[in-house]
C-alpha cells in the first residue's frame, strides 16, 4: 500500500511540475512600457538608421525657400547636369512671385518655378535652380508608412524673435492617422509632429532615411474646415476632432503618380496625367474612417505652436 500511495504521490507531482512551466515562462516576458522603449524596438526590428544620420541626412536636402521677407521649406528631389528641381508646397509658392533657394551650405540661388507638371489638384509645387554644386539628392519611397510608425520632420521654423538666428529644426514623432481617403491637398499622413510656421514643403522621413511625405498642415487650425475629402465627403465633427490634434503630410506616393520622371530609376522624359480621386485609396461617404484607438498609440508629449493659418509656410 505505501509502494502505491509513493507513487501517486510522485505522478501527481510530474503533473503540477507540467503543467506550470508554461505559465512561468509568461511571466517573463516583457513588454514595452513607455515611448522609448517603443522606438527602440522599432529601430532595432527594422534595422534602421540611427536618428543622428538621418538628421544629417535631413539637414542636407531640407532647403530654405525664400520669398521676400517670408520663407518656407523645400526638398532638393533631382539633379540634372546642373539644374536642380525642388519639391515643396503650393501654398508656399503662392505667398510671393519671385523665388530664390537657399541650401545647407548657406549659398543663395534664383529658383524659377516649374510648370510643365499639372500638380494643381493637390498643394505640391515645383521649384527649379542651377548650381554647379554638387548637392545631395533626398531618397523618396511611395511607401505609406503605417500607423504607429517613427518619423521625423524637418525644415526651417520662421522665429517669433526676430533676433533669433534663424535655425534648422529636426523633430521626431509618430504615425497617428492614416485616413482610407487623403483630404483636400492630398493630406493624408497625420502625425505627432509639432510643424511650426517655415517649415511647410519640409520632409517626412521614415526610419530608414526615405522621404515617405511632404510636410504643409499643422495642428488646430483656428479657421475654416481643412478635413474635406477629394471626394467632396466632409468629416464627421468626432473624426474632424481627432484629426485636427495632428500634423498633416502629403504621402510622396502622390508626387510619384503625378511625375514619376522625378523618381530615382526612372525615365526623364516619362509623363503621366494625375490621378484622379478614384485611383487614390477613397472611403465610402459616411463611413467612419479606421482611426486608431489611444490605446494603439503610446503618448508623445509635443508642444503646439500657435499659428495664424490652417497651412503653414
Amino acid at each position: 500500500m505505501k509502494q502505491y500511495l509513493g507513487l501517486l504521490i510522485i505522478s501527481v507531482s510530474n503533473m503540477f511540475i507540467v503543467s506550470t512551466v508554461p505559465m512561468q515562462a509568461k511571466t517573463d516576458i516583457k513588454l514595452p512600457t513607455s515611448p522609448q522603449q517603443v522606438e527602440s524596438k522599432m529601430i532595432d526590428s527594422e534595422k534602421s538608421l540611427l536618428p543622428q544620420t538621418i538628421k544629417t541626412l535631413a539637414k542636407s536636402i531640407t532647403v530654405k525657400v525664400l520669398l521676400g521677407d517670408n520663407w518656407g521649406s523645400g526638398i532638393i528631389i533631382h539633379r540634372q547636369g546642373r539644374t536642380y528641381t525642388v519639391l515643396t508646397n503650393q501654398h508656399v509658392l503662392t505667398a510671393g512671385n519671385h523665388y530664390h533657394i537657399e541650401t545647407a551650405d548657406g549659398k543663395i540661388y534664383q529658383a524659377n518655378q516649374l510648370q510643365d507638371v499639372s500638380i494643381s489638384k493637390f498643394d505640391l509645387g515645383l521649384l527649379q535652380f542651377t548650381s554647379p554644386v554638387k548637392y545631395k539628392i533626398a531618397p523618396l519611397s511611395p511607401k505609406m508608412p503605417k500607423v504607429g510608425n517613427l518619423i521625423f520632420a524637418s525644415g526651417y521654423p520662421i522665429q517669433d524673435d526676430p533676433s533669433q538666428p534663424e535655425k534648422f529644426v529636426f523633430i521626431s514623432g509618430k504615425v497617428a492617422l492614416i485616413p482610407t481617403q487623403a483630404i483636400q491637398g492630398g493630406y493624408q499622413i497625420g502625425c505627432t509632429t509639432a510643424i511650426a510656421k517655415g517649415m511647410s514643403g519640409g520632409p517626412l522621413f521614415n526610419t530608414q532615411g526615405e522621404v515617405v511625405g511632404i510636410n504643409g498642415m499643422h495642428q488646430y487650425p483656428l479657421w475654416g474646415n481643412p478635413y474635406v475629402f477629394l471626394d467632396g465627403t466632409f468629416a464627421s465633427i468626432r473624426e474632424q476632432k481627432q484629426m485636427s490634434k495632428y500634423s498633416w503630410s502629403v504621402p510622396m506616393g502622390i508626387f510619384a503618380n503625378i511625375a514619376p520622371r522625378f523618381l530615382p530609376g526612372t525615365n526623364t522624359s516619362r509623363e503621366t496625367a494625375p490621378p484622379s480621386s478614384e485611383s487614390l485609396p477613397s472611403s465610402t461617404p459616411n463611413t467612419p474612417l479606421p482611426f486608431p484607438s489611444s490605446t494603439e498609440i503610446p503618448s508623445v508629449e509635443i508642444q503646439i505652436q500657435p499659428s495664424s493659418s490652417e497651412l503653414v509656410l
